[in-house]
């Protein structure tokens, strides 16, 4: 439990060296902790003996190569578009990945869930949420047994303490005898009274916008703009519907990508001589998260929504629906709104109703956000970058035009 089993390339020659010894205190860290984390005494006597024996040399070797081995897969599907009862697909999603759900939860509310000003700012925000949504968030209570207010407070606090969170995202449009062209966005700090995308990040943006791309492997431009606490990078391809990404700990761009094809192979639209890609990398120092990522396919409003996130987590940063729109976070900005619907939650209501860039645009115009924000948007003919300022407003910064 909030372990890091993953290894960098720059970090496997060391792997009977540091990482023992890394991991072991880990260990040690939750026996010690573990009330804090609700952990049982059973676990704090699991956690303390693990870290007991990883730090003997020899023995702690093999202990830890063989753990690592055992925790390396990062990444689960769950598919749950057969369940249109909102409450029984919360109810089956925390069933489906319960351990997960435990793990993260518990670290997250150990470390936030005493501040009573986002549990105040939880309540407003629950009467802007999709009551659909709600019922959602019933049932991961339900399948959980944990309280609902832990639930609505992980699905809020993100809007309710807004600062800034590393993240990069670019789109390519790649078009037969055209140049190619790229917009790039990175973790920008929003002001409502001036903005100015150069305060920050302008290296990552920059590096992830020049970044080479290889026409087998677009991925290869992630490694190239990554940073140490990449825990996601994703690729999304409207035009195939395909999704492609990897998640770890750390460096996920390291890692080995993989394809999925969430809504079926056979809904690509016909080749063309023009494709947009959505690529990402989530930049978020939680590694916990990147080893339980989750690739959840849903049908909301009778669309399916493929959604990378995290167990028992509805609300979407990086997530594409079944005509081809994606979008991803880049940053969460200054201001906070709890008269608006807490952001992740409405991307994941803006994927179930909105079939291109101009509807989001034209949804976003009617629904108050919960926070200010970076969010880009793509789909097969047109892509956007766009500061949201939480209240039903935003600017679009940068953006590829239809027909170009």
């Amino acid at each position: 439990m909030h372990i890091d089993y993953s290894i960098d390339d720059s970090s496997k020659k060391y792997l009977y060296l540091d990482v023992p010894f890394q991991q072991g205190l880990q260990h040690m860290y939750l026996a010690f902790k573990g009330k804090e984390f609700g952990l049982s005494l059973g676990d704090q006597i699991s956690h303390f003996t693990a870290g007991f024996f990883k730090m003997i040399p020899i023995i702690g070797h093999i202990f830890a190569g063989v753990d690592t081995a055992l925790h390396s897969k990062n990444l689960t599907v769950i598919d749950l578009s057969g369940i249109d009862d909102p409450f029984e697909r919360g109810r089956v999603f925390a069933q489906k990945c319960k351990s997960q759900l435990k793990e993260v939860y518990s670290v997250i509310i150990a470390q936030k869930g005493s501040d009573e000003e986002l549990r105040k700012a939880a309540k407003e925000f629950e009467k802007q949420i999709d009551k659909e949504q709600i019922q959602e968030l019933h049932g991961i209570a339900e399948g959980i047994g944990l309280p609902y207010a832990d639930i609505l407070f992980m699905h809020t606090f993100l809007d309710a303490s807004p600062g800034a969170y590393g993240c990069t995202a670019m789109v390519r449009k790649v078009a037969s005898a055209q140049p190619e062209q790229r917009i790039a966005a990175a973790n920008h700090s929003v002001h409502i009274e001036e903005y100015d995308p150069y305060n920050e990040s302008v290296l990552r943006k920059n590096a992830l916008f020049w970044a080479r791309i290889s026409e087998q492997k677009p991925e290869g431009a992630l490694k190239e703009s990554g940073v140490a606490d990449t825990i996601q990078s994703i690729v999304f391809d409207t035009n195939a519907k395909k999704i492609t990404l990897c998640a770890s700990g750390k460096k996920a761009f390291n890692k080995k990508f993989q394809t999925f094809h969430p809504f079926g192979e056979g809904s690509a639209q016909p080749l063309s001589q023009k494709r947009i890609e959505l690529l990402r990398n989530l930049d978020w120092p939680w590694h916990f998260l990147g080893q339980n990522t989750i690739l959840l396919i849903k049908k909301v409003n009778g669309k399916k929504i493929a959604n990378v996130t995290f167990p028992g987590y509805i609300g979407t940063l990086s997530g594409m629906n079944e005509d081809g729109l994606a979008l991803a976070i880049c940053s969460r900005g200054d201001i906070s709104n709890a008269k608006g619907t807490p952001n992740p939650l409405l991307f994941t209501q803006m994927l179930a109703r909105c079939k291109t860039v101009e509807e989001a645009k034209g949804f976003l115009q009617t629904h108050s956000q919960g926070s200010s924000m970076n969010l880009v948007l793509a789909d097969k003919d047109k892509a956007v970058s766009l500061e949201l300022r939480g209240m039903g407003d935003f600017d679009e910064v940068a953006s590829i035009a239809e027909g170009q």
